[in-house]
């Protein structure tokens, strides 16, 4: 479950975003590293 209060997220809801079909997930506090090296990754596919 995410903590609204800091957006903290935890390991089970990126297995569980991953299980329901999404390519990625990028937790906050956002990190432009991650994101970029996500998007870089599925656009080789």
């Amino acid at each position: 479950m995410r903590n609204r209060e800091n957006a903290l997220t935890y390991e089970e809801d990126a297995k569980k975003c991953l299980t329901a079909g999404m390519n990625a997930h990028l937790a906050e506090p956002f990190q432009m590293e991650k994101a970029i090296a996500a998007i870089a990754e599925h656009c080789k596919k």
